[in-house]
């Protein structure tokens, strides 16, 4: 959950992040809670943690102006090596002869070469501009800023560009009452490319398209497919012809009033809103291979707006009593969410010059109107004697309209202590080295509701022209009234210790967290005449681990070096799992594109999350005479071996799979320097994750050597009669070999290590003298020259050990640690200004 100055923000039921509409430059503060009782508070939206923004506010005084701007570049750092133009062409008839079909004879060497990747990447801008005025009075503060910014994607036809503004007031009133607000608002457009699974991917096709064709003919139409396969696409073209806007609106904004009474008591009323509308338009031209055989052009437009509100009440109330402090809240929210959805298409007959769907056969528009709602009550009690012992209880009740009636409300609880060890007497004789050492423990349970649709308790009809093309109405899903909330329970202890008058600060911290009644989709027999029930709750799973952060200020003086330090490492089990037919263990399918698939996911008892679950790869069979006789004339000469796990001498996915990798790490951390002299500063940014495999799907693609694509260089060394000791199978087009196994189907030869280490920032900087900012009547005066991503030490063979996709394969499990075609994050220098007036 990401909260901003006390507002929720939404995901906009779109593949957007909320954070994408909020100007960096006007956060003063982030804040992470993971520990169960602070993220307790917070009920079913605080399950997989709380980021909380706050901004910048205005200060009593004199006012301050202050003007941000940087400008940079950006580049990827690394491309695939691929086939040329005559290896292309011998690999795909190869292949073809291979499977006993006929050469593509319309293949022909051109000495093009055309290097797709090159024409495709670019070195692109970024840059962003922000200026801000602050100020106010004992009564009146106010910050107001302006923000822009643009940056262009190392892809052509990427551009994002977004005008932020923001107005945050606060204003006193009377004595015992202040009023304010936070507002921002923010317009931007995006001109987007498609990635992975599309056909219109322009990364993807840059990687398949024939290297023999030009980007442009002579003629100046642009270079096709000599196959016309409708496949592949020359994706300059793409990039350059079509059409794919998204243009959002975000408005963020909340108000608050708070009186003081009775001296001890605070009553505190915010109400808020997050509304969103995003228009997002589509135009492919009639001469993309893809839309024949109509052979026409198509357009499409979507409109999404939601509004989401929030009014949270809440009554303090705190006291001292000499060395005792008391502090008490109770609470009362409401959250509701409203959204509606319309979506048309058509396929254009009139010309390509007109791109709306008004010159369209439309097709079947769609159109929804879906809400949500949230009611909660919580409390708060804690208690400190002397800064030595600190007590805090909390309770939250939330009460979701997405669960049915029997199971709508859920109540979490949180319970915490702490000991400060350094104040008491025996540890004054160690006052000199540790001056401040505290233990902390806590408890704390959080409900979810994320993962399930609005009505996913119900019984849902869908509506459609699917009788004789009238419109009808039919049950699509299947209800269930036992949908309840998916809860986990936490447990923190954590020590932290600061040395030598705090140059040294120490915290630990061990956690277990179980997680019950997880969402899950279930599959139906076809004979209840439904596939699945859209949500149950079936399982339980446990994480654990330790976590470990080291800040130490190395050297103080004139040069200065600081430093921070830490890594966590975690524990994941599935503890229980619901038997079906017997059966606890679930299969996830994967998801395909094209004849190859990636990998199978395995939910098992006892077995962390993440699992790649497929064939063993053994190697490839060299010679004939090397094959034994139970495997029969059906498979030759390199083709691949996968474990035979029964001895049965055939594939079978339900009897040879077994687990091949984990996509989870043993353990991750970031190692922060910075040093400065006088004026100068530097700053390293280092991060890692070690012990994680990656299901390079990229490479099932480009060296299924299957289909009319390019392939990857590697692929030259593939297994032939000239070359009968390759690792690399044979090629062979069509979804399998003559084994009845692929060498696409999902193996460990696609399974890597994911482990690196990135330099993920260095900045340097100078900050100009007191002397030379007085005369130019400045507060301050900052220039500094910054570069991301740029070094990655890695073994891993894709282009981004750190990219990898996030989607959800079937049943909505996310695709973790499987890369495939995503774009690599790019190197970035930045020149930037900071002047304050």
């Amino acid at each position: 959950m990401a909260n901003i100055d006390g507002q929720p923000l939404g995901g906009g039921g779109q593949r957007f992040s909320a954070l994408a509409d909020i100007n960096p430059n006007d956060i003063e503060s982030i804040e992470i809670l993971k520990d169960a009782a602070a993220a307790a508070l917070y009920g079913s939206r605080g399950s997989n943690g709380v980021i909380l923004i706050t901004t910048k506010k205005g200060q009593s005084g004199e006012a301050r102006i202050s003007f941000d701007a940087y400008y940079g570049i950006q580049n990827v750092s690394k491309t695939f090596e691929l086939l040329d133009g005559q290896q292309y062409i011998d690999l795909v008839n190869e292949a073809r002869v291979n499977s006993g079909n006929a050469p593509f004879n319309q293949l022909t060497f051109t000495g093009e070469n055309t290097n797709w990747q090159e024409e495709v990447f670019r070195t692109a801008s970024i840059a962003n501009y922000n200026i801000s005025v602050s100020g106010g009075n004992e009564r009146l503060t106010s910050y107001i800023s302006l923000g822009y910014f643009d940056q262009s994607g190392t892809l052509i036809g990427q551009e994002f560009k977004r005008l932020n503004g923001r107005l945050n007031l606060d204003y006193k009133a009377k004595s015992w009452l202040k009023l304010g607000t936070s507002t921002t608002f923010s317009n931007s457009n995006t001109d987007r490319v498609d990635a992975d699974l599309s056909g219109y991917s322009v990364f993807a096709n840059a990687l398949f398209f024939n290297p023999n064709v030009p980007v442009k003919n002579p003629d100046g139409s642009w270079g096709r497919d000599p196959l016309q396969s409708g496949e592949i696409e020359n994706p300059v073209m793409i990039a350059e012809e079509l059409t794919h806007n998204i243009t959002s609106r975000r408005l963020i904004s909340n108000v608050y009033g708070e009186i003081q009474f009775l001296k001890n008591f605070k009553f505190r009323s915010t109400f808020g809103i997050d509304y969103l509308d995003r228009r997002e338009e589509r135009f492919i031209p009639s001469y993309f291979i893809k839309n024949n055989p109509r052979g026409s052009a198509s357009s499409s437009a979507s409109f999404f707006d939601e509004m989401i509100w929030q009014n949270e009440n809440t009554l303090y109330y705190g006291k001292d009593i000499g060395k005792h402090s008391f502090g008490a809240l109770v609470g009362l929210s409401y959250l509701e969410s409203e959204s509606s959805f319309f979506g048309i298409s058509g396929n254009t007959t009139a010309s390509d010059l007109i791109t709306t769907f008004a010159a369209s056969n439309i097709n079947p528009p769609n159109h929804n109107i879906s809400s949500w709602g949230l009611t909660s009550y919580f409390g708060r009690f804690n208690y400190n004697y002397d800064g030595k012992y600190l007590f805090e209880v909390s309770i939250r009740r939330d009460g979701s309209s997405r669960f049915g009636s029997n199971h709508r409300w859920g109540t979490f609880p949180s319970i915490s202590g702490g000991y400060r060890i350094s104040a008491e007497p025996f540890m004054s004789g160690l006052a000199n080295v540790i001056n401040d050492m505290k233990v902390r423990v806590s408890y704390g349970e959080t409900g979810n509701q994320d993962g399930i649709d609005n009505f996913g308790s119900l019984t849902q009809y869908s509506a459609g022209p699917s009788y004789n093309g009238l419109p009808v109405i039919f049950k699509s899903s299947v209800g269930n009234s036992d949908l309840r909330w998916e809860s986990t329970a936490a447990t923190n202890i954590g020590l932290d210790m600061a040395f030598w008058e705090s140059r040294l600060e120490l915290t630990t911290e061990y956690y277990i967290r179980s997680t019950n009644d997880l969402f899950y989709t279930l599959a139906l027999p076809a004979t209840t005449g439904f596939n699945q029930i859209n949500r149950v709750n079936l399982g339980s799973l446990e994480n654990s681990g330790v976590e470990l952060t080291l800040s130490g200020k190395i050297l103080t003086g004139d040069f200065t070096w600081t430093s921070d330090f830490n890594i966590a490492f975690n524990k994941n089990e599935i503890r229980d799992l619901v038997e079906t037919n017997g059966e606890s263990d679930r299969v996830i399918p994967p998801a395909g594109y094209s004849n190859v698939e990636g990998p199978y996911g395995l939910f098992r008892i006892g077995e962390p999350t993440g699992n790649f679950y497929g064939y063993k790869f053994l190697g490839v069979w060299d010679k004939a005479e090397d094959i034994p006789i139970e495997w029969g004339t059906r498979t030759k000469p390199g083709d691949v071996i996968y474990e035979d796990v029964n001895d049965s001498f055939t594939y079978g996915r339900i009897d040879d799979h077994q687990l091949i990798g984990n996509a989870l790490p043993i353990h991750t951390g970031g190692f922060t320097n910075t040093f400065a002299y006088k004026g100068f500063d530097l700053n390293i940014i280092m991060n890692w994750s070690y012990g994680n495999d990656i299901y390079n799907m990229t490479r099932v693609v480009m060296e299924s050597m299957s289909r009319e694509r390019n392939q990857f260089i590697s692929t030259a060394k593939r297994w032939s009669p000239d070359n009968p000791t390759s690792d690399i199978p044979r090629a062979f087009y069509g979804s399998s070999s003559t084994s009845g196994a692929s060498n696409n189907d999902a193996n460990s030869r696609f399974v890597e290590d994911g482990s690196f280490l990135r330099i993920r920032n260095i900045t340097l900087g100078y900050n100009f003298s007191k002397d030379l900012i007085q005369k130019l009547h400045l507060s301050n005066l900052r220039l500094y020259l910054s570069g991301q991503n740029l070094f990655t030490f890695t073994d891993y063979t894709g282009l981004d050990p750190e990219n990898q996709n996030l989607g959800a394969s079937t049943g909505g499990i996310p695709s973790l640690g499987v890369d495939f075609l995503t774009q690599p994050i790019p190197k970035v220098y930045t020149l930037g200004l900071n002047v304050g007036f």
